[in-house]
């Protein structure tokens, strides 16, 4: 039998990755229902495959006046996770806030899906992406469930 060695580049698979904690940021007031369909089957796929998911489309949020509650929530969760999944629509503000706690905690951060292409410009694709190569995961989510836009799609535009 020939010894193999394990470079940087060749298969691992005989090392499973270890299950991750990971916050979903996602639409959830502005989210349709297909986009509601597509996400949930991700995260069903996710915990199929042994992850520990907050996806705050599951989760009764707190009922308060200001938001205060969920936001706090929202820390508190993106602080436990080991990475920041991303299912991205410039629509969606809370998502917006939810990308600054994960900027501001370093969280590795993986593009699961862009429901429709970004401004041109400056943008929040264009950051996700940038952000995504610079900051090494602990793993790698699975995607097949998912209808997305090419990604050379959203950073369109210079700025």
């Amino acid at each position: 039998m020939e010894k193999k060695s394990m470079g940087k580049d060749e298969d691992t698979s005989l090392f499973p990755p270890r299950p991750l904690k990971v916050y979903a940021i996602c639409p959830v007031r502005k989210a349709t229902d297909e986009q509601l369909k597509q996400m949930s089957e991700q995260v069903r796929v996710w915990r199929d495959e042994g992850h520990d998911i907050f996806y705050p489309n599951e989760v009764r949020m707190p009922e308060d006046e200001t938001g205060n509650e969920i936001v706090a929530l929202e820390v508190k969760k993106i602080a436990w996770s080991d990475m920041v999944a991303i299912f991205w629509t410039r629509k969606s503000t809370g998502s917006h806030f939810d990308l600054g706690v994960a900027y501001a905690f370093n969280k590795p951060i993986q593009l699961i899906c862009m429901f429709e292409p970004d401004h041109d410009g400056r943008n929040y694709a264009k950051v996700i992406m940038d952000r995504q190569k610079r900051i090494k995961s602990p793993g790698k989510l699975s995607t097949e469930v998912m209808d997305s836009y090419d990604p050379a799609e959203l950073v369109k535009g210079e700025g």
